[in-house]
Parts: C-alpha cells; sequence; structure tokens
C-alpha cells in the first residue's frame, strides 16, 4: 500500500482524487492550505439534526469550495490521470466509490433522484427526509454552484471507469 491506504471510500474527501488529476494541482493543493476551512459536518446538534446533515452533508460545503472545486475540474489532464489510475492501481489501493451515495449528495434534488421508483422499497420517514433535504439543496446552492456538483459527479464517474479500465481493485460499499 504505497499510498499508505488499504481502501478510499467516496474516491476519497471532497476533490481529494480529481486533484491528482489537475495540471494546477500544486497550486490547488497551496490555495486549499492557506485557507482557513468553513463549514463541515457539525455534529454538535440533536439526533434529529445530526440525521438530516448526515442525509446529506454536502449541505454544508462552504461557498469558497466551489471555485477550487471549479478549477480542478476545469484543469483535469488526461495523461496526469492515467497515470495516476496506473499508480493507484499498482499500489493495491482499493476504491469504493459508492456512486450511489456520491449522486445523492452531489445532485440533491435530481429528477432521476426524486422519482425514482424504487424509492417505494425505502420507509416514508427517510423518503420524507430525502425529499425535505432536496428541497434544502436546490433552497442552498445557486444554479452555478449545482453545476459545478453536477460536473464534479460526472468528473467522478469518469474517474470510476478510470480505475477500473486501470485495473484499481473495486469494492462495493453499504452507503
Amino acid at each position: 500500500m504505497r499510498h499508505g491506504m488499504a481502501s478510499i471510500e467516496h474516491l476519497g474527501p471532497g476533490i481529494s482524487m480529481l486533484l491528482n488529476c489537475s495540471r494546477d494541482e500544486a497550486a490547488i493543493r497551496a490555495m486549499l492550505a492557506a485557507t482557513p476551512p468553513g463549514g463541515g459536518a457539525d455534529f454538535s446538534g440533536g439526533p434529529e439534526q445530526i440525521q438530516r446533515m448526515l442525509a446529506n452533508p454536502m449541505l454544508a460545503t462552504p461557498a469558497q469550495d466551489f471555485p477550487v472545486m471549479r478549477r480542478a475540474l476545469d484543469s483535469y489532464d488526461d495523461a496526469k490521470c492515467r497515470a495516476f489510475a496506473k499508480d493507484v492501481a499498482a499500489s493495491g489501493t482499493w476504491m469504493a466509490p459508492t456512486l450511489t451515495r456520491l449522486e445523492a449528495m452531489q445532485l440533491g434534488n435530481s429528477p432521476a433522484l426524486r422519482d425514482n421508483p424504487d424509492l417505494q422499497y425505502v420507509p416514508a420517514s427517510s423518503r420524507r427526509l430525502w425529499r425535505e433535504m432536496g428541497v434544502e439543496f436546490d433552497r442552498r446552492f445557486t444554479p452555478e454552484q449545482r453545476r459545478v456538483l453536477r460536473d464534479l459527479f460526472d468528473a467522478q464517474l469518469r474517474l470510476t471507469a478510470l480505475f477500473s479500465a486501470s485495473n484499481v481493485p473495486m469494492l462495493t460499499g453499504s452507503d
């Protein structure tokens, strides 16, 4: 495990995996290191508040993170990403991309999620919470921020396909 990790869930926190595919990686990492953290998960509330936060932790993303995400997406370098995928495959680090979880977090209130016929198998209380969080997603994020999140999800789909084609070992997550 050359990367020091046996497995990585959700393709790492935030844009961490995609940063390795950016031709501006060093500059973006320097920006991140110099920026005080904002937002983030708040576990100080009661059980209902924690349940809402866990339903979509993306809602805690501060506005300052969106330009950084956009820069990482716009500076994607295919050759650099292929080399990174080859390196991850050689390291033996397993990926558990949990794409369904990422989709729910990053697309928030998309009709494909909201109108999924399989929701009939989900408890009514969970469906109600997810609908509320979808409305909050639309209220919380601007149309441009939602575009960044959609582009992020699309990039993560492509990265997962590249990892698969590069023989990175994959796990299925239970999220």
